[in-house]
């Protein structure tokens, strides 16, 4: 699969002003997996740095950094696409 977004570009919306896409991380728990969050659309996607951790399984990952998704939410954000838990 290839990924059609450039790296800072809203995969919900296209918005791609850098100031209203904040990333967040928990790079003691989850140093590979992050929160693409969007101001624009209030979506977000977890990203997952393979370069960080190579053994890396994103659809487990997914699943073990709900933590984060939780954080999300938090922060008033809908995740794009939920994963297979519905999360």
């Amino acid at each position: 699969n290839n990924w059609v977004f450039s790296r800072m570009t809203c995969a919900g919306c296209g918005e791609s002003t850098g100031t209203k896409l904040p990333i967040y991380q928990e790079q003691e728990r989850f140093p590979h997996v992050r929160v693409d969050g969007c101001q624009t659309c209030k979506k977000y996607l977890l990203t997952f740095d393979l370069r960080r951790e190579t053994r890396a399984v994103p659809v487990v990952d997914e699943i073990a950094s709900l933590p984060l998704d939780l954080f999300a939410r938090d922060q008033g954000l809908t995740k794009i696409t939920p994963n297979l838990m519905g999360n």
